[in-house]
């Protein structure tokens, strides 16, 4: 009876192991944009609203950061949806070496991106745009893309007055400025 037990006891265990793996992957697969393992829209409204209402809490300040990819469509209509993936993942990886673990950063949709970044001013903001567009040019020139690889942004600063901490309205602003 002892032996049963247990190996009904570990049975039991490794089916509910399985069933939160099942769940953990499943989380992932409604998050996670696919192409470049940032955070998909989805991922970016659930988390960007609980980081905006944290920093609404604590009363910091930051920018939300709205990116869009210049050429893409160039780069499909000539090289094939191949290259202009190729373009998109090195884009995000760029975004990633340019902002800290701690924010959020997604793909939204297509060749668009979004940043929450908590404590980010608009001097830091500039020389983080420099650099991102400094590394799209060599990262052109290294693979002697025809096309300039490069990003138009905008930005929106929360708390802002009309709207505070609101995710919606901070997306439709820095969406604007680009």
């Amino acid at each position: 009876n002892q032996i049963h037990a247990s190996y009904e006891y570990t049975r039991k265990l490794n089916h509910k192991k399985a069933i939160t793996q099942g769940y953990k992957i499943l989380d992932e697969m409604a998050h996670i944009d696919y192409l470049t393992g940032l955070k998909n829209q989805r991922g970016f409204i659930e988390l960007g609203e609980t980081a905006l209402k944290y920093a609404e809490a604590m009363g910091q300040s930051g920018l939300l950061l709205y990116f869009d990819i210049k050429n893409l469509k160039k780069v499909n209509d000539f090289f094939g949806h191949a290259a202009g993936d190729q373009v998109i993942k090195v884009v995000g990886e760029i975004l990633q070496k340019h902002f800290r673990s701690n924010d959020i950063i997604a793909r939204l949709e297509g060749d668009k991106f979004g940043v929450i970044s908590a404590g980010l001013n608009i001097d830091n903001y500039k020389k983080v745009l420099s650099n991102i567009s400094t590394e799209c040019n060599e990262w052109k020139e290294k693979n002697n893309y025809p096309f300039e690889i490069d990003v138009s942004a905008g930005f929106a600063m929360f708390p802002s007055l009309k709207n505070g901490y609101a995710l919606e309205p901070l997306v439709q602003k820095a969406e604007e400025t680009v």
